[in-house]
């Protein structure tokens, strides 16, 4: 049986924890025009939006990739690719992946970064 933990809340929405297999997944709630991420992985993430529409941002290759995603879509994240959610609606998204570590390392990653802090 799989154990909700609430684990940050704030005017964005909300963060919950949870383990499969011993590893910790994240179900996050994000509130309309609110952002998230703004660092890269060690390993690969895939995203999912359970509910609601996102715009996904990536720096790729030298370039932004923006998407839109909908219920059911799934992005796939490359190691170390800075990233950017928006929440276009209301939202729930499932973050999956081995090693839940973020990290803040180049200047898209700050750049991104702050995008998220200025929703705070």
């Amino acid at each position: 049986m799989l154990k909700l933990k609430k684990v940050h809340e704030d005017k964005r929405g909300i963060i919950y924890v949870f383990k499969i297999n011993g590893v910790e997944q994240l179900l996050i709630f994000t509130k309309k025009g609110h952002c998230r991420a703004g660092h890269i992985h060690d390993e690969i993430q895939y995203t999912m939006v359970l509910d609601g529409i996102v715009e996904w941002t990536q720096w790729e290759c030298e370039h932004e990739t923006v998407r839109v995603m909908y219920k059911g879509e799934v992005q796939t994240t490359p190691t170390n690719m800075p990233h950017l959610l928006k929440a276009v609606t209301d939202c729930w998204i499932l973050e999956i992946k081995k090693n839940p570590k973020n990290k803040t390392a180049n200047m898209m990653t700050k750049y991104y970064r702050g995008i998220v802090e200025s929703t705070r």
